[in-house]
């Protein structure tokens, strides 16, 4: 194997294995980073739910307070659930001290009641009265602090609250129950229902008090907990109702109706694509949990998760995303900053390393160049010019009926004559100088070799459509058309070249053999000529007889003759430069 060969072997094998762990690396730092955004984008989000679960438990938490308080109140008889100033004054102190209190009622199981709410800047009470077995309505305006401002009786039926479902089921559950929230269309606001049932301190029934809360603020909960760009959460109802969402001015849009608008026509697409993913799961149950999702060819990060409050009957689900390019910023940028590390860590080794190659095997480098090159002329040593020529006949098969293998020896005529009269440096000069003459023109896949003094040898593919003879002989007139540069001055030389195409199954040594012998015929005969082995002798490397007597077997080109005088290229096809 050449060492030019085992050098780029040991190269690509060390940059393999640099790039395989870069490679392996590179996958698992992705991985990682992919890995941390999920988590971070998870962690986020379900802080996201954890603190508007939290924020909203915190603000129904005086609703249930002010229910339980009145129970008790009611039960030790410190307040009498048939007094109705009692009551209102009790209602009017809890409004005050909670905002997001809206109204409080209590409705009694023969039909009458007693209700405070908020109107305009104070309160207004409605007292429904059985008077002389008749329900008669007495309204009463009030200030801030509870006084009468002025009151009325009104002809119109009142409502009758035992005809709302807080109070069956409050009665039935014996504890505080929480309605579905709804729009009230009066105080045009969406609001949340609480009602307990009441009994009296010797154990009757005293009814059923109840409380609204306003639930416009959750839209700031949401709203306001810091948040990826881009995101978007809603509060979602187990009937798919909007209950809050993080742009309030597209739910106050959407919330004109007489009822809460359905969370698809409210929230953005991001949002909406999590809840479509939701609807095609194999459940038909809402499937609570992060996951990652595609919408409109962008990646974005959701959750769904039920709200963890204390509040028994309140199905509400937090519904959040954000996109994915959100929260891979920061790491996106640390990955980059890790992986230009780590391909300076693995280039500079890898530079390292090469150079390392290359001077651990230049001693094979040079050891090669010594076996196989003629150290004078840079040629193919015989040994090596053999060998290769071995390798062209092999792979000659496959095209041999569309080229041929040509093999021309060359010997300078008169070179002996250079070395007694001038010394070896002049004869060494004339090599270096024929040899550089030769490569100028053969082509870089042709062979050439020095068999030993002035004799060399070219071994090439040749179209079957060129004549060899002209070719060659081309060859020849371009070797000797000037003359050689020595240290005795500038001498013409002429060269003789023996040519011999390569017969199917013929061997490295036995083509050398025959361009060898026609060489020596030919010179025998007649010098600076090209002479042509016969394909015709098989029995031609043993023939030694001289020019004169093998007229058949080796012939010349005379010096007269067309392929001789031409001064076209002989490269026909394209092989030569002459």
């Amino acid at each position: 194997m050449k060492p030019t060969l085992i050098r780029s072997l040991l190269v690509l094998v060390l940059l393999a294995v640099q790039l395989a762990t870069v490679v392996i690396v590179v996958l698992g730092m992705r991985q990682q980073t992919n890995e941390q955004f999920s988590q971070n984008a998870q962690a986020t989000l379900e802080r996201l739910a954890e603190t508007v679960s939290d924020r909203t438990q915190r603000y129904l938490a005086p609703a249930e307070a002010a229910l339980r308080v009145a129970e008790r109140l009611v039960r030790v008889g410190v307040i009498d659930g048939r007094d109705d100033d009692a009551l209102i004054h009790y209602f009017l102190a809890e409004l005050r001290a909670h905002r997001s209190l809206q109204q409080m009622y209590l409705a009694r199981a023969d039909g009458s009641s007693v209700l405070l709410h908020r109107h305009g800047e104070g309160y207004r009470s409605l007292r429904r009265l059985l008077e002389n077995g008749r329900l008669v309505r007495q309204l009463a305006d009030r200030d801030v602090e509870g006084r009468v401002l002025r009151e009325w009786r009104d002809a119109a039926p009142a409502l009758d609250l035992r005809r709302q479902s807080a109070y069956e089921r409050a009665r039935l559950s014996g504890s505080i129950i929480w309605l579905d929230a709804r729009v009230r269309q009066e105080r045009q606001g969406p609001v949340i229902e609480a009602a307990q049932a009441l009994h009296a301190r010797n154990g009757t029934d005293a009814g059923v008090i109840g409380v609204e809360v306003d639930i416009v603020p959750l839209h700031a909960f949401i709203s306001g907990v810091p948040m990826a760009a881009n995101s978007s959460a809603a509060i979602v109802d187990g009937r798919g109702r909007t209950v809050a969402f993080s742009n309030p001015e597209r739910l106050n849009a959407m919330a004109g109706g007489a009822a809460l608008p359905r969370v698809e026509a409210v929230v953005d697409r991001p949002l909406r694509g999590l809840l479509e993913a939701d609807q095609r799961a194999p459940s038909a149950e809402p499937v609570a949990g992060f996951r990652r999702y595609q919408v409109d060819d962008a990646e974005h990060y959701g959750l769904r998760q039920p709200f963890a409050t204390a509040q028994p009957g309140l199905d509400w689900w937090l519904v959040a995303q954000a996109p994915a390019d959100e929260f891979s910023g920061g790491l996106r940028t640390l990955f980059q900053q890790k992986l230009r590390t780590l391909i300076a860590a693995v280039l500079i080794p890898a530079i390292i390393a090469v150079l390392a190659v290359f001077g651990l095997t230049e001693p094979v480098y040079r050891l090669h160049e010594d076996a196989t090159t003629d150290s004078l002329t840079g040629c193919l040593n015989r040994e090596e010019f053999r060998r290769r020529l071995e390798g062209m006949l092999r792979n000659r098969r496959e095209m041999e009926y569309v080229d041929r293998v040509v093999v021309v020896t060359f010997d300078l005529d008169g070179f002996k004559g250079i070395n007694d009269r001038f010394g070896h440096d002049a004869g060494d000069q004339v090599l270096k100088a024929f040899a550089q003459r030769l490569r100028e023109r053969v082509r870089q896949d042709d062979l050439l070799g020095r068999l030993g003094g002035d004799e060399f040898a070219l071994a090439m593919r040749v179209d079957r459509a060129v004549d060899v003879d002209t070719m060659v002989n081309g060859v020849r007139r371009a070797l000797v058309s000037r003359p050689f540069e020595t240290s005795g001055g500038r001498r013409l030389l002429g060269v003789t070249a023996g040519v011999a195409c390569v017969e199917t199954g013929e061997s490295p040594e036995h083509v050398l053999a025959r361009a060898d012998q026609a060489l020596i015929t030919g010179k025998a005969r007649r010098k600076n000529r090209v002479y042509t082995a016969s394909p015709t002798q098989a029995n031609w490397p043993n023939t030694r007889i001289g020019a004169a007597a093998a007229p058949s077997m080796a012939r010349h080109v005379p010096e007269g003759s067309p392929a001789a005088k031409t001064d076209a290229p002989a490269r026909q096809d394209g092989f030569l430069q002459i």
